[in-house]
């Protein structure tokens, strides 16, 4: 994956070509994966109650705090990363780091535990769009880039429905530790298929 780079001149009739929608298609899947961790958290998140005897408060923090926070710190850091670096790489290495983490999720034993696996998706997930909207502008010109923002963003609606409707699927046939184990682990293949 990387930027193909958007032409100059007229591109009233400028089509994407086989690279550039390589480089959406490929950059809605790594989105997809971010969608379907934040949905199967929900779905998940009585059994992981009850398993690891968390009040309300603390699967509030879970559910939410506990990523928000540190997505929103590292946001901009890593953003200005991405304007220095390769973002393919950054892209890539963040992928890696939260799908892992949302595996080691599964292994968990008590909140404190938790919070750290929650922050460190959170971390990675960061990265994902500075890189993200940054290849898209430069792989498409203006006039063309709502068409690929749009198709990147599409990831939203059916992330989150694949992460509640086969978070449920999984957490019922072989439980809610092992469902954050099979959504983590694709994400380490799709970032090695994007580099």
């Amino acid at each position: 994956m990387s930027a193909v780079g958007a032409p100059a001149g007229d591109t009233a009739d400028w089509r994407p070509d086989a690279r550039a929608k390589y480089l959406v298609a490929i950059l809605t899947a790594i989105y997809f994966l971010a969608m379907v961790d934040r949905g199967i958290f929900a779905i998940l998140s009585q059994a992981i109650r009850q398993d690891l005897h968390l009040n309300d408060f603390q699967l509030g923090l879970l559910g939410g705090a506990a990523l928000a926070f540190i997505y929103g710190g590292f946001s901009l850091p890593a953003a200005r990363l991405a304007e220095r670096f390769s973002r393919v790489k950054i892209l890539s290495g963040a992928l890696i780091f939260w799908s892992g983490a949302t595996a080691l999720s599964g292994a968990v034993s008590n909140f404190a535990q938790m919070v750290v696996a929650r922050a460190s998706v959170g971390g990675g997930e960061a990265a994902c769009h500075p890189c993200a909207h940054s290849l898209i502008a430069d792989s498409f010109p203006p006039n063309r880039r709502a068409t690929a923002a749009s198709l990147y963003s599409l990831a939203i609606p059916i992330g989150t429905l694949f992460g509640l409707l086969g978070g449920a699927y999984l957490a019922q046939q072989v439980g809610w530790r092992w469902a954050f184990v099979a959504v983590g682990a694709p994400g380490i293949l799709v970032a090695l298929i994007a580099r």
